[in-house]
């Protein structure tokens, strides 16, 4: 409803300063999805501001692909290869199936299937 996706939980006692929440007045609540999803295209680009390499990977949940850049290793060496299968956190699915805010957790040695 209106458009929030978690809670906010605020000391009431606590002084509070426009734009300045780091003394543990304020404490977001948000959910999150934790996926390990198979790895299914990587990107390369070129960062506007820092002119050096970017990474980004797509993967595939419920038939649905997805780009993933945040959290993404900046050494080519690091990156995820087509086929593997890595955690994936986000905050939930969008209206058309995509994962809403994705951020790459790492690679997942550990399993050899996806989440279904």
């Amino acid at each position: 409803l209106g458009g929030y996706d978690g809670a906010i939980l605020r000391d009431p006692a606590a002084p509070y300063t426009i734009g300045l929440a780091r003394l543990g007045e304020i404490v977001k609540v948000k959910p999150t999805l934790s996926l390990d999803l198979r790895v299914t295209n990587v990107f390369a680009d070129t960062g506007e501001r820092t002119g050096r390499d970017v990474y980004s990977i797509e993967v595939e949940y419920r038939g649905v692909r997805s780009r993933v850049g945040s959290g993404m290793p900046h050494a080519y060496a690091e990156v995820p290869d087509i086929g593997q299968i890595v955690e994936i956190e986000a905050m939930g699915l969008t209206p058309d199936g995509k994962l809403r805010e994705p951020r790459f957790k790492g690679i997942r040695f550990d399993k050899e299937e996806p989440d279904a």
